[in-house]
């Protein structure tokens, strides 16, 4: 409950306990009064304890709620700077240039990728395979296909923010973009409302939330009304496929580059391996430098791919 009740608890209670504590015993005549005597006691001695007691319990309780509260309300991150122009794909240093970590993932596969064919073209498919970071680089390179600049935040905390966007010559963010590539689960109103949440506080006009599922109803009416652009995974696709042929080809490079599909470490930005669980048989991602870092990701079979667990012997 709020800190401040808390208090007025603890004096409510000490104000109570401290009447009881000083009421004069009750004056035994007879046989019949000493019971009530006895319970009188034994309730001035419980009171006379109970009054530093129990409003020391409130006062405990007060100080954790209210450190909790100002630990929930730690500032975010400013918006990052512009650096520059925007970057155009001929520009780009490696697949992650302009990402969270700013390095290029790890050549090496921990799990094998299913070949793509030139010809398929953009595909539900091929956006509901994409692993988290790489949804959110497609997610930020689309954006500049459109004549955005946007700046994807770094890997760890990150605000609420994946993507602040910029206009050209601007140097404060239009907008903020938040990137679930969620296909097992729908995104519900939590995340829309804390994305609605940070607007606020970093007061930027315009939202974008972009999923390579669906939304819940309560998160779609939620966003009605307010300046906030909710793209499913097929709002997102049709976006896609409305751009050029030429800048829809750059953007499924960008895509399908190397693995695409092994998760990358949201703590370190390195690609993460498959592990078996301690019961032997739940599989989950985990980081390749456990037990250093101890980030792990639930891991769903796909349909193409199956690969085999590394046991944690291995480690």
């Amino acid at each position: 409950m709020p800190w401040w009740i808390g208090l007025v608890m603890a004096l409510v209670s000490y104000l109570i306990l401290h009447q009881m504590s000083i009421r004069p015993p009750v004056t035994v005549t007879g046989p019949a009064q000493m019971g009530a005597a006895a319970t009188g006691g034994l309730i001035r001695v419980l009171a006379m304890f109970g009054q530093f007691v129990l409003p020391f319990a409130f006062v405990l309780g007060s100080l954790i709620s209210a450190f909790k509260t100002l630990s929930d309300k730690k500032p975010l991150a400013p918006a990052p700077k512009r650096t520059g122009g925007p970057i155009v794909p001929g520009e780009r240093k490696s697949l992650d240039h302009g990402s969270r970590s700013g390095q290029p993932a790890i050549t090496a596969l921990p799990v094998p990728v299913a070949p793509r064919q030139a010809d398929d073209g953009w595909t539900p498919e091929i956006l509901a395979a994409l692993e988290w970071k790489r949804f959110e680089t497609v997610c930020a390179e689309y954006l500049r296909l459109i004549g955005f600049d946007p700046k994807e935040t770094r890997i760890g905390a990150d605000g609420g923010v994946d993507i602040w966007i910029y206009k050209q010559g601007m140097e404060r963010p239009f907008g903020i973009v938040q990137c679930k590539a969620w296909n097992t689960y729908k995104v519900g109103i939590k995340p829309v409302r804390e994305l609605y949440g940070v607007m606020s506080a970093e007061k930027v006009a315009n939202g974008l939330f972009i999923t390579s599922g669906t939304f819940t109803s309560e998160a779609m009416t939620f966003a009605e009304g307010k300046l906030i652009t909710l793209f499913s995974g097929q709002e997102f696709l049709a976006k896609i496929k409305s751009l050029a042929e030429k800048d829809q080809a750059t953007l499924l490079n960008i895509a399908t580059a190397g693995d695409y599909r092994t998760p990358t470490c949201p703590q370190c930005g390195i690609k993460m391996t498959l592990r078996n669980g301690v019961d032997g048989k739940r599989a989950f991602w985990g980081c390749v430098k456990f037990p250093k870092c101890r980030a792990t990701l639930v891991y769903k079979k796909a349909e193409i791919e199956e690969p085999d667990p590394v046991p944690d012997w291995a480690y």
